[in-house]
């Protein structure tokens, strides 16, 4: 198996230090009750701080250290950038950018936690998890591994493939007493051998498109994904069912934006035990199109938001409705 880059000590720290819009929860927004990471596997969350990495413009890691010091109702959170090198202020401005857009500081859910209050479902995810955002990812490739991971496989199945593509290809980095696998490139990946993403990695099927639309992203023949997200969602999706291996599913979890609703085989069983709870499920592809259906007439341009906030909170709700969802 290709071994990730030599690890790489970070030694210059710029501290920052940033608000956001009340109420805001640090901890579930890095850290999801589900499991989920926030931006790279490997991660490190500890009482209230998260040692994570990005990626400069030149696609350089960087080390990020983040500490909660603030309350759900005046959030403050305190920064550090670890990187080889002094910062730009450009290249600094940028990278804050990203941290503010990926955090999702300054996204107001106000109409979302109003319309919860009318809805039973949300009332209870929303008393749970209150002040949570769903988070995003600094590059659409990041996206797009965690779609293509997440196709026909269990939650565990998911972690073992992205584990195994970081352990093959991410950049080592360390700083401020941690080691932390930095995302690897389109670049790393369109040059890897397919059997080693087949079988090493455990990707099957998926080693192909991956290593396709690695390809195209690296070619910069594919709308980046600031593009993607100045787009409508139904336009975005569109472009990513262009890729090869994406279909509605895989599209709809890579979108950048708040109106999607990524219904696979486990999640269409918790949606339909929720909205229709005295009904036998119809057949797969006929119970997909019920759940969604539904979940856009019922939670319109928040359906996304209500999607996260669900399968994060199903232990809660399990036990409010008296079914399984787990």
């Amino acid at each position: 198996m290709v071994i990730g880059l030599k690890q790489k000590g970070l030694g210059h720290v710029t501290s920052f230090e940033m608000e956001a819009l009340p109420p805001y929860a640090f901890e579930p927004t890095v850290h999801k009750p589900l499991g989920y990471h926030w931006l790279t596997p490997g991660e490190v969350y500890l009482n209230g701080t998260i040692w994570t990495a990005m990626e400069l413009t030149s696609g350089e890691p960087v080390g990020l250290r983040l500490k909660s010091v603030g309350t759900v109702d005046h959030p403050r959170i305190l920064g550090a950038i670890f990187s080889d090198e002094k910062l730009g202020g450009e290249e600094e401005r940028k990278l804050l950018e990203s941290v503010t857009r990926c955090l999702e500081l300054k996204t107001e859910i106000s109409d979302f936690y109003l319309m919860a209050e009318h809805d039973p479902i949300l009332r209870q995810v929303k008393d749970d998890l209150y002040g949570m955002r769903c988070g995003q990812h600094q590059r659409l490739f990041h996206n797009i591994v965690r779609a293509i991971t997440m196709q026909w496989a269990s939650l565990e199945r998911t972690k073992q493939m992205s584990r195994l593509l970081f352990q093959a290809y991410g950049r080592r980095i360390s700083f401020d007493g941690h080691t932390i696998s930095a995302w690897f490139t389109p670049t790393q990946i369109a040059q890897a051998n397919l059997e080693d993403l087949r079988e090493k990695c455990r990707l099957g099927f998926r080693a192909k498109y991956l290593k396709s639309i690695a390809d195209l992203i690296r070619k910069r023949n594919f709308p980046s994904l600031e593009r993607l997200e100045e787009m409508p969602a139904e336009d975005a999706k569109r472009e990513l069912m262009k890729l090869k291996g994406i279909g509605e599913y895989s599209a709809e979890i890579a979108l950048p934006h708040a109106d999607r609703f990524p219904i696979d085989v486990w999640s269409v069983k918790v949606f339909w035990s929720l909205f229709f709870p005295h009904r036998a499920m119809s057949p797969l592809k006929m119970a997909m199109k019920d759940v969604r259906t539904h979940a856009v007439e019922r939670w319109k341009k928040w359906r996304g938001y209500a999607f996260i906030y669900v399968i994060n909170d199903l232990d809660n709700l399990s036990k409010r409705f008296g079914v399984k969802l787990t």
